[in-house]
């Protein structure tokens, strides 16, 4: 039996930390070790939603990282480091993600049924995970407001105001509904995972991942996956950024990638009246309102003539 197209939209994003940037990517994964967590800060029941908050810090390089997610459907009972615990990571991505453009993974994640033996859901789909951004300090706060605890958040102030010459990236990705799909198989779990494994390698994809993770719910399963491919592309991204001196702070106290976002929304908003309050947020979201004020308020003006 199968389904297609029925999953729930999540979706999760993630921040880097850097106190400086990689002379040069060499490739290959960083290791992580916990340094503050918090549990799962759960939203209203009815509608599924969540958010949940770590910090991590990277092994190499002075990076550290921060991991939110948005809309996961967690249950109460459910522990996340359960979840953790009890994923593996079969066959993990070999390619890295785009620093200037969005990835599309393909993931296969197996898990056995919770009530009957001998029985999994194999559940297909693909992640959109989005260009890295540069985060400002200043606006790191907005980040990080709901789902950490204040251990967490103070331990976050501390990176800003102590590491010299910061560098922030912020990851994330969305599960698609339209080309998610759901099998339900009467075999040995051991047999399904040795076929797909046969499968998945036979198609020298470095963009199919394979996950064995727990059932419900599953899509806590698919986390370690996201952090995987982006621990093994943070590097790389903050060396090409570097090299395009996308970290440059020269007015404002805003990186060159922050303000040829601005200016982008500014010249949308120009065009279509209806994209000025989003302007607005967005020039709220870095902290910089008043700094183009005169000119927000201008482009108003000129739209109501």
């Amino acid at each position: 039996m199968g389904a297609h197209g029925d999953a729930p939209r999540k979706t999760l994003s993630v921040c880097y930390l850097a106190s400086r940037a990689p002379r040069r990517w060499r490739g290959g994964a960083m290791g992580t070790s916990r340094l503050t967590a918090t549990g799962p800060h759960h939203g209203a029941r009815g509608n599924g939603s969540c958010g949940m908050g770590w910090v991590l810090r990277l092994r190499s390089g002075g990076v550290f990282a921060i991991l939110k997610s948005h809309s996961m459907s967690i249950d109460h009972h459910i522990d996340f480091r359960y979840a953790e615990d009890n994923t593996e990571i079969l066959i993990p991505p070999s390619g890295t993600l785009e620093t200037f453009g969005n990835t599309l993974l393909r993931y296969t994640l197996i898990s056995e049924s919770m009530d009957d033996v001998d029985t999994c859901h194999i559940r297909t789909g693909r992640m959109k995970l989005q260009r890295p951004q540069i985060i400002t300090p200043s606006s790191v706060s907005s980040f990080v407001a709901e789902g950490f605890s204040p251990e967490a958040r103070a331990f976050l102030q501390h990176i800003i105001e102590t590491e010299k010459d910061i560098r922030i990236l912020r990851y994330g990705y969305t599960l698609s509904r339209e080309t998610f799909s759901e099998d339900e198989v009467r075999r040995p779990v051991k047999e399904v995972l040795e076929d797909a494994t046969k499968e998945i390698r036979g198609q020298h994809d470095p963009y199919h991942a394979l996950v064995h993770g727990i059932d419900d719910p599953w899509d806590m399963s698919l986390v370690p996956l996201f952090r995987t491919i982006v621990l093994s592309s943070v590097s790389k991204n903050l060396y090409e950024m570097t090299q395009q001196n996308l970290f440059e702070t020269k007015r404002n106290g805003l990186t060159l990638d922050v303000r040829q976002e601005i200016e982008s929304a500014f010249s949308a908003a120009m065009k279509d009246s209806s994209l000025i309050q989003p302007l607005g947020k967005l020039l709220q979201k870095y902290n910089v309102f008043e700094v183009y004020e005169e000119r927000f308020f201008s482009l108003i003006n000129r739209t109501r003539r």
